[in-house]
């Protein structure tokens, strides 16, 4: 189970459509909350997340999620502002995020993240 949450809600359902085309089973969220409660409530195998969203963004659910399901392979995806400071990488790479994702991203890319993601 794929676990996507953004607070766009066309992102979400391009990546959630593109995932379900090619076989994967995909979960929603609009927020850093709603997807921390449904990683509790579910069999989630890899969330995918935005960084900057309302209430809770990318970062603080990255820190909570590392607290709980040290195992949980995560993928994060943000505007090139984010992506491209050296801190962020950084703090991606010391919570073990497996990709950063820079939007806007080719949908090819997307998958071929997901299923290293999901076979390591």
């Amino acid at each position: 189970m794929i676990l996507v949450i953004d607070d766009e809600f066309a992102i979400r359902t391009l990546i959630r459509t593109v995932l379900e085309e090619h076989g994967y089973q995909v979960l929603e969220a609009a927020d850093g909350t709603e997807g921390l409660r449904m990683v509790h409530e579910q069999p989630v195998k890899l969330v995918i997340t935005d960084v900057v969203m309302p209430d809770k963004g990318g970062i603080e659910l990255l820190m909570e999620l590392r607290k709980e399901f040290k195992n949980l392979a995560i993928i994060l995806m943000s505007g090139k502002i984010e992506t491209d400071a050296d801190s962020f990488q950084e703090l991606a790479a010391q919570f073990g995020v497996l990709a950063v994702l820079t939007k806007p991203f080719k949908m090819s890319r997307l998958l071929a993240v997901v299923e290293q993601s999901l076979n390591r």
